[in-house]
């Protein structure tokens, strides 16, 4: 009976250790998830407020030794910062919203991105992607109905990104994304309000 007891029990080491060891562990929500979207007015509001959302965790940016710049156009804020050709670009509405920003010292962009088969997708990234939604343009995530990779293991300079799309309820609308997936998880790359092309 012993025996026995032993036996069962091995099995179960190795079972248990055998799912483990296929298990992906998605990621954790980031803590600090940067400020909340508030009403900007100045430019060193935009900037003081561009640069607490780049150090989040959803963007992961160092921002020490950079220049910044913000210029305000009607009711939008353009921020931009950067050291020698290297730019982050990020756009604020009066809000706090941010319909589109761009990390140029993540060098992804010497890799041809717009080209792949889409394939619908549903995982860890994607439900990144909407977390990431609801603090950087609150209410657009709401707005999107299915995620398609557009691109997967874009390999560039030691890191992996992955090209996706969400698409809005509109059908005539999407968001465009890159992330960065390897060898830590975070935001790129964000237009928002795309418009699909028109078929024919």
């Amino acid at each position: 009976m012993k025996r026995l007891y032993i036996l069962i029990s091995a099995l179960f080491i190795l079972l248990f250790s055998g799912l483990a060891a296929v298990y992906k562990v998605p990621p954790s929500q980031p803590q600090d998830t940067g400020p909340e979207a508030r009403p900007i007015t100045t430019a060193q509001e935009a900037i003081d407020y561009a640069k607490a959302l780049w150090q989040s965790e959803y963007l992961l940016q160092d921002t020490e030794a950079l220049s910044w710049y913000a210029q305000r156009e009607d009711d939008r804020f353009y921020v931009t910062a950067g050291i020698g050709d290297s730019q982050l670009y990020l756009h604020l509405d009066g809000d706090g919203g941010v319909p589109y920003l761009y990390n140029g010292l993540a060098q992804f962009d010497d890799t041809p991105i717009m080209q792949g088969t889409l394939e619908p997708r549903q995982d860890e990234v994607t439900q990144f992607l909407l977390d990431f939604l609801d603090v950087f343009r609150p209410g657009a995530s709401a707005r999107i109905s299915s995620f398609a990779s557009q691109r997967e293991e874009i390999t560039s300079h030691g890191c992996t990104f992955d090209v996706l799309m969400g698409y809005n309820q509109d059908s005539e609308t999407y968001t465009f994304f890159v992330v960065q997936v390897a060898p830590r998880m975070r935001v790129v790359s964000c237009t928002m309000d795309m418009v699909l092309d028109s078929p024919g």
